[in-house]
C-alpha cells in the first residue's frame, strides 16, 4: 500500500467509531458479513440466500444472522416476532413449514450485542453469514457500485467486494452473479482457518 493509501485509511479510521481491525475477539468464530452499502448492485438479502444455498451444497453446516432494528423491522415487515414481543411475550417461538423461531425480548434500550446473537446459535456450524453488521470489527463483503475511498484501502476487515462493475479496489472483486467465487473466498478465508484452529485446541 503506498504512502498516500495509508494517509487516507488512517484518515477514515480516524473518523469511525470502532477501529476496522479483526483484533482477537472473533478470529475463531467461523463468521462473516455481507453489508449492503452505497449503490448495492442488489439487495444482499438475496446474496446471502444464494451464497447459503451453494455452501450448503458443499455440505457446510451454516448458520444466519440478520440485525434488524425495530425501524427495519417494522419498515420492512420481517420482525415476524415483534407482534408478539410489543405485547409483553417473554418467549415467542414460531412454528412454520420446516422451522421454528425462537426469539427473546432485550433490554429495550441496549441492543443485543454480536456475542449475544452468536451464544444464541451455539458454536456447531461450520460458517456463520451475517447482514448489516455496520461497524462490527468482523470479516465482511462490501455489496456498493460506488467507488469511495474506504473501500479501496484494503482496510483488515474487508475481504472483498461484490459491485456490477470492476472499480479497482485494493481489496478483491466478486460479481453478484459469481456466487461459487464468493463461497470459494469464504472457505479459503473463513471456514478452513476456523477449523484448523479448532482442530489445534483440541
Amino acid at each position: 500500500m503506498n504512502e498516500e493509501a495509508k494517509a487516507l485509511q488512517a484518515k477514515l479510521q480516524a473518523r469511525l467509531p470502532q477501529k476496522l481491525t479483526l483484533g482477537e475477539q472473533y478470529k475463531d468464530t467461523p463468521l462473516v458479513a455481507i453489508d449492503e452499502v452505497a449503490r448495492a448492485p442488489e439487495g444482499a438479502e438475496d446474496l446471502v440466500y444464494r451464497v447459503t444455498a451453494e455452501l450448503k451444497g458443499r455440505g457446510y453446516r451454516v448458520a444466519n444472522i440478520r440485525r434488524y432494528t425495530a425501524i427495519t423491522a417494522t419498515k420492512h415487515d420481517k420482525g415476524v416476532a415483534l407482534p408478539y414481543m410489543q405485547a409483553g411475550s417473554d418467549a415467542t417461538l414460531l412454528l412454520i413449514p420446516g422451522r421454528m423461531i425462537l426469539a427473546t425480548p432485550v433490554e429495550e434500550e441496549a441492543e443485543a450485542t454480536l456475542d449475544d446473537m452468536l451464544a444464541a446459535l451455539g458454536d456447531d456450524y461450520d460458517v456463520i453469514i451475517g447482514e448489516s453488521f455496520g461497524y462490527y470489527a468482523v470479516p465482511r463483503f462490501l455489496l456498493t457500485d460506488k467507488i469511495q475511498e474506504g473501500y479501496n484501502l484494503g482496510l483488515p476487515n474487508i475481504i472483498g467486494y461484490i459491485s456490477r462493475k470492476d472499480i479497482s479496489a485494493l481489496i478483491p472483486y466478486f460479481s453478484p452473479h459469481d456466487i461459487p467465487a464468493i463461497a470459494d473466498k469464504i472457505e479459503e478465508h473463513i471456514i478452513k482457518p476456523c477449523a484448523a484452529r479448532k482442530a489445534a485446541k483440541d
